[in-house]
């Protein structure tokens, strides 16, 4: 299974411990737009799920055949994390759809004036600590663009490796600057083989066929990356 995660780096004007009261007594219910609920038993602390309502316009048909219309609820969910290090906090949003911003907006209503958000980038796509604890790392997949060919000429390069590759030894990129969109990695842990992809524009990608507590240690640790 494949999982796609994004962070923000955000600001409350709360400390930590006043967030999590919050969240956990804001609550989905019958009179309210939005709420949420604490994944009790998850590996990684502050797990949440956000619930919120939109109106959907159904069609329906009488006996005679005419068609009426009925306005319902529709509920929708996402998945996220808060992680905090070093007096600054993450927000880690797991499988994000095309927008997230019925969530930041009840992150500014209940937080109010002080509560800001950054959605974060990878600009050095290299490896980082998160990589450290595997027993085999090989990068296997790697997309760059922005290389310049000539003054007229700028191309987009796709390469693919079932052994790996080293980034200074691919004879396409020496002496050209070219700007990475996502690497691949393959990485090994206690027998078990899985895939991290990072891309350029914040979004990571995990892939494990087992081992949950090492898929934890990989989301929560190249979290911190971003906090020291």
């Amino acid at each position: 299974m494949m999982n796609r995660y994004r962070w923000y780096r955000i600001h409350i004007p709360q400390n930590s411990d006043q967030v999590i009261n919050v969240l956990d007594e804001f609550q989905l219910t019958a009179n309210k737009a939005y709420g949420f609920s604490k994944f009790v038993n998850s590996i990684t602390p502050h797990s949440y799920r956000f619930f919120w309502r939109t109106k959907i316009v159904i069609t329906q048909f009488d006996e005679s055949g005419n068609p009426f219309y009925q306005q319902m609820d529709s509920i929708n969910f996402v998945d996220f994390v808060l992680l905090e290090s070093l007096n600054k906090i993450l927000l880690r949003i797991e499988n994000p759809g095309k927008s997230v911003r019925d969530l930041i907006n009840a992150f500014e209503s209940i937080f109010g004036l002080g509560f800001t958000c950054k959605l974060l980038s990878f600009k050095n796509v290299s490896p980082t600590r998160v990589l450290q604890t595997a027993d085999l790392v090989r990068i296997i997949g790697l997309k760059v663009f922005g290389t310049a060919i000539n003054e007229d000429i700028v191309t987009k390069m796709e390469f693919a490796s079932k052994q790996g590759m080293k980034l200074e030894k691919i004879p396409q990129l020496k002496g050209l600057t070219h700007i990475i969109e996502y690497i691949t990695y393959e990485i090994l842990f206690e027998g078990v083989k899985g895939c991290l992809t990072i891309h350029s524009n914040g979004t990571g990608k995990c892939k494990f066929l087992q081992h949950t507590h090492y898929l934890y240690h990989c989301k929560f640790n190249y979290a911190l990356n971003f906090m020291s």
